[in-house]
C-alpha cells in the first residue's frame, strides 16, 4: 500500500514516521523549509516509543507530487484545505481512503465537496 501524508508537522510526521519505520510506503507533502529539511536529512522524529531518528522519507511540494496512494492523512491547519484539494485529487483513485485528522468541524464533508473522486 502507498500512504501519503499532506502536512508533516507534529500529528501529520509522527504518522508518516510510525508509518515508514514500520516499513510502509510513504511519501509525504511538505512546504518551505520543512520540505527542504525532510530531503536533505530525512524527517527528524522523536519518539519515547521508537527513539530517535532521522527517518527517509520522499518529500513532495503539493505541485510536486503526481502518484496515486491508497490511503491519504489530511494533517494540515483547516485554512489550508482548499490550497491542498489539487493533491488529494490527482493523489485520488476511486479506491483511495482520504483520512482528515483535524481539528475542525466539518472537514470531511468539505474535502469530499472538493476532491469528488476521493473517498
Amino acid at each position: 500500500m502507498k500512504y501519503l501524508v499532506i502536512g508533516t508537522g507534529g500529528v501529520g510526521g509522527s504518522i508518516a514516521a510510525f508509518l515508514a519505520l514500520s516499513g510502509c510506503d510513504v511519501s509525504c507533502i511538505a512546504r518551505g523549509e520543512a520540505l527542504e529539511s525532510i530531503k536533505n536529512r530525512g524527517l527528524i522524529f522523536h519518539s519515547s516509543l521508537k527513539g530517535e531518528h532521522a527517518v527517509p522519507l520522499k518529500a513532495f511540494s503539493a505541485e510536486e507530487y503526481n502518484d496515486k496512494a491508497d490511503v491519504i492523512f489530511v494533517t494540515v491547519k483547516g485554512y489550508s484545505i482548499d490550497s491542498i484539494a489539487p493533491v488529494i485529487s490527482r493523489a485520488s483513485s476511486p479506491e483511495t481512503v482520504v483520512i482528515p485528522l483535524l481539528n475542525v468541524y466539518g472537514t470531511g464533508p468539505r474535502i469530499a465537496a472538493l476532491s469528488p473522486d476521493a473517498n
